[in-house]
C-alpha cells in the first residue's frame, strides 16, 4: 500500500504457490509500484508487520517447487526469497546429543523426556546391524596392578561395550562387558612394570565392532621396591656380619698359635 494511491485489488482461484505469488503478483504488480515510489515505499505482507520495500525478485523460481515461499526484508531495503522448512525437514534436526559424557541417558530417551524435535544420529532399532568402533579411547589413571580408560560411544546402536586387555606375547586379559551408558572404565589383572594395550570394542546383539586399543605402561610397585631394598640391605648386613666373624676368628687362631711356639715371648701379633 502507498500513502495516497492503492493497488487493483487481485483475485485468486485455488492455491497460491510461490511461482505464482511471484510471477502474478510480486513482479507486475508490487516492484512496478515500488520502483516509482521508493525510497518510501511500505510493503505489508498480508497480515505481517510492514517492512522496507524490497528489490526486485528473482525472476526464475525453481520449476516445481511446492515449497512455500517468504520474503525476508531489512531494514536497508534488500530482500532475499527464504525458503521455509516443512515439518518432515525440521525432523530431521540432529539432537544435540554428547556421546562422552559416562552414565548419560540414551538419545532416544533424551529426546522423548525433553520433547526434543530432532533426530539422533545413526541409530536404527536393528540388532543385526555391526556398530562403529568407540572414539577418543584414552588413559586417565596407571596404578601398578590396574588402569582406567575412558572413550566416546559411536553414533550407532548398542547394548554394552567388550573391554579386554593384550599383553605383549598376544595373550588376552578378559574384563569382561559393560553397561551400554558406561563412557570409562577400570580394568585389572595387571602385572607392576609391564606394557599392555586396552581395548574396547561396541556391541550390538552378537555384532561387534572393530576394537580400538590404547596403549597402558604399569609403574613398578613402590611398596615391593622398598621391600627389595630392604631384603638387600638386610642381607648386606648378614654378609658383612659372617665376614667379621671369619676375620676374628682368624685373628684368635693366629694369636693362639704364636703363644703356643714361642711361650716366652712378649711380642703381640698386631
Amino acid at each position: 500500500m502507498t500513502c495516497q494511491y492503492r493497488t487493483a485489488l487481485h483475485f485468486v482461484n485455488g492455491t497460491v504457490t510461490s511461482p505464482y505469488y511471484l510471477n502474478d503478483i510480486i513482479n507486475p504488480v508490487i516492484v512496478p509500484l515500488h520502483e516509482q515510489h521508493r525510497p518510501n515505499f511500505i510493503f505489508m505482507d498480508d497480515n505481517a508487520p510492514a517492512h522496507r520495500g524490497p528489490e526486485k525478485p528473482s525472476t526464475s523460481p525453481k520449476p516445481n517447487n511446492s515449497t512455500p515461499t517468504e520474503l525476508e526484508f531489512t531494514t536497508t531495503g534488500r530482500g532475499a526469497k527464504k525458503e521455509v522448512e516443512p515439518e518432515e525437514a525440521r525432523e530431521e534436526l540432529l539432537c544435540d546429543f554428547d556421546p562422552c559424557v559416562h552414565l548419560q541417558q540414551p538419545c532416544p530417551e533424551l529426546r522423548e523426556i525433553k520433547r526434543w524435535s530432532c533426530r539422533c544420529l545413526g541409530l536404527t532399532s536393528d540388532s543385526s546391524v555391526t556398530p562403529g568402533p568407540v572414539v577418543a579411547l584414552d588413559v586417565t589413571r596407571v596404578w601398578p596392578r590396574a588402569a582406567s580408560v575412558r572413550w566416546c560411544a559411536p553414533h550407532s546402536t548398542l547394548n554394552a561395550f567388550l573391554v579386554w586387555v593384550l599383553r605383549q606375547d598376544g595373550s588376552a586379559i578378559s574384563n569382561g562387558t559393560v553397561s551400554s551408558l558406561a563412557r570409562q572404565t577400570s580394568v585389572f589383572g595387571l602385572e607392576a612394570g609391564h606394557v599392555y594395550s586396552v581395548c574396547v570394542s561396541a556391541l550390538n546383539g552378537d555384532r561387534v565392532s572393530h576394537e580400538r586399543c590404547v596403549p597402558v605402561a604399569t609403574p613398578r610397585d613402590s611398596k615391593a621396591i622398598a621391600m627389595y631394598a630392604l631384603k638387600g640391605g638386610c642381607t648386606a648386613l648378614l654378609l658383612i656380619a659372617v665376614v667379621l666373624a671369619v676375620a676374628y676368628e682368624r685373628r684368635g687362631y693366629l694369636l693362639n698359635n704364636h703363644f703356643s711356639l714361642n711361650p716366652l715371648s712378649n711380642d703381640v701379633l698386631p
